[in-house]
């Protein structure tokens, strides 16, 4: 992560606080109107999926007009997921702001290793940092999908894509398909193929993974019935946490 500044040339770790606990407080808005979301697709690798353009416009409320048409967001949302996915990789607040210092911002904390005063600043910064991500952005719900991830054997969801098709003609009936209608590609990996040579980072976001592909033509009545056996299941899945937490009767 470049080395960033103030504009009076002072030495900051990242993205301005304010800025960042901006960033974090919309991506937590977005999730919940479900515009956004954070999506664990692996033991520790994190995705923030959803409109860049939507997350833009929504923290420009925040921080002003000029963010839409910046990079500004874009770094700000980057800065956050590689927190949080060191956040989830450690397990700890105080071991996340360590291995942050050491290994994303160890260029700033080098040049202002001479003043013991900046680097005091700094360190409260990035740890004000770590608690807003623990405190708004890391679930229980994301510990326990890292426990079962780590245990998949299966095929991992990776992503869902969407292509229209506006026309087809088949070779062999000599049949024209003038209604579009839509490819569904449904994107996954295997939890038994290994992604890379060795063990990435925690703080290396966005890596390359090699996935397989499902592809299903839809038109709305596909759509429709996806959608609602997805929803029961969904439902039921969320009876049967319930059923597992409900507090034993003495």
């Amino acid at each position: 992560m470049a080395m960033e500044k103030t504009k009076t040339g002072e030495i900051q770790v990242g993205a301005p606080i304010s800025d960042f606990e901006a960033a974090v407080d919309t991506l937590q808005r977005l999730q919940r109107e479900g515009t956004y979301q954070i999506f664990l697709a692996g033991e520790h690798r994190v995705r923030l999926v959803g409109d860049t353009d939507a997350f833009r416009v929504s923290l420009a409320s925040s921080l002003g007009p000029d963010l839409v048409e910046s990079k500004r967001a874009d770094n700000l949302l980057d800065e956050v997921q590689a927190v949080l996915q060191v956040v989830l990789a450690t397990q700890d607040g105080a071991r996340a702001a360590r291995l942050l210092e050491e290994a994303v911002y160890d260029d700033e904390f080098e040049a202002a290793k001479e003043d013991q005063d900046v680097l005091k600043r700094l360190r409260e910064t990035l740890n004000k940092k770590v608690e807003v991500v623990v405190n708004k952005l890391r679930s229980e719900a994301m510990r326990e999908r890292m426990k079962r991830l780590s245990t998949t054997v299966g095929p991992l969801l990776q992503d869902v894509d969407f292509d229209v098709v506006s026309q087809r003609r088949s070779s062999t009936g000599n049949r024209e398909i003038s209604l579009p209608f839509l490819r569904l590609t449904l994107r996954y990996s295997l939890g038994t193929k290994a992604q890379w040579p060795f063990l990435p980072p925690p703080w290396a976001t966005n890596l390359p993974v090699a996935t397989e592909a499902l592809e299903l033509d839809c038109d709305e009545t596909d759509i429709d019935l996806l959608v609602t056996r997805l929803l029961q299941a969904k439902e039921f899945l969320k009876k049967a946490i319930e059923a597992k937490i409900e507090p034993k009767e003495t």
